[in-house]
């Protein structure tokens, strides 16, 4: 089975009652191959790859000519919608690659990414009906080709939630893990387990980590710790977000932890 991380945030049925004024003109859909290693795919381009592996759950659409809001209809939304209501997003998730990029993140650890900005609010699995109390922001699908990152593009943060996506590809790249599968980790991937604590007694095969509650995976604990470090190499606003109660936020040994991964293999 592919292995999915989802984010879920509990503003969404709120935040779907909001109205925006349009900006001018309309959108495309775009596919990008990034100076950086990733290919870029946007709204309806990216709906074509990732095929039926995620579907929509909050859309937007355009109540009147003059406006747009989320709505619960399962839906894609429309190219021109989607550029709309948050233009210039390929361009941003190009910038962010190349902020990596600046930062020490190897090009080989982000050559071949699939990074798919999809045209919803927020984002279901295949079978999970509509009107669910949390819509799902991201997924990352490793597969057996190029691995996959999804997020809902019209949704909250989606830089942040791409973010936190990246950081699963960038384990099982760099620490040797294979999706949610910790047992075959490297020298580096023990000593991020000692490093941050965590419980032994939880088992590291795929079987025992799926078993756990979404937020107990250590998986989950690194995708948060790399957005972590992230945010304050680049001074961004953005707290971790954990349901664990082992897990606890990471700091300066952890972000330095992080800077010596990617400085040994800088390009």
């Amino acid at each position: 089975m592919a292995f999915r991380s989802l984010k879920s945030w509990p503003l969404l049925l709120f935040v779907s009652l909001a109205l925006l004024l349009l900006h001018p003109g309309g959108a495309r859909a775009s596919v990008v191959e990034s100076a950086y290693g990733p290919i870029i795919y946007a709204w309806s381009d990216a709906v074509a790859v990732v095929g039926d592996r995620v579907l929509p759950e909050l859309s937007v659409v355009r109540p009147s000519p003059e406006t747009l809001s989320t709505a619960e209809n399962g839906r894609w939304a429309s190219d021109a919608d989607a550029g709309a209501w948050s233009p210039g997003v390929v361009e941003r998730t190009d910038a962010l690659f190349g902020e990596l990029a600046s930062l020490g993140v190897p090009r080989e650890a982000l050559g071949g990414l699939r990074a798919c900005v999809l045209p919803a609010f927020s984002l279901r699995l295949p079978g999970q009906a509509c009107g669910s109390a949390w819509g799902a922001a991201g997924a990352y699908f490793p597969g057996t080709g190029p691995p996959l990152v999804a997020v809902a593009g019209l949704g909250l943060d989606p830089e942040r939630v791409l973010l936190h996506e990246i950081g699963h590809c960038l384990a099982d790249r760099l620490l040797g893990t294979a999706g949610y599968d910790w047992s075959c980790i490297n020298g580096k991937g023990r000593e991020y387990l000692q490093l941050r604590g965590y419980p032994a007694s939880r088992p590291l095969g795929l079987r025992g980590q799926v078993g756990l509650p979404h937020d107990c995976r250590v998986a989950e604990w690194f995708a948060e710790d790399f957005l972590a470090w992230y945010a304050s190499r680049t001074g961004r606003a953005w707290g971790v977000f954990s349901w664990d109660p082992e897990y606890r936020a990471p700091g300066e040994e952890v972000f330095a932890w992080f800077d010596g991964l990617f400085a040994r293999r800088r390009w």
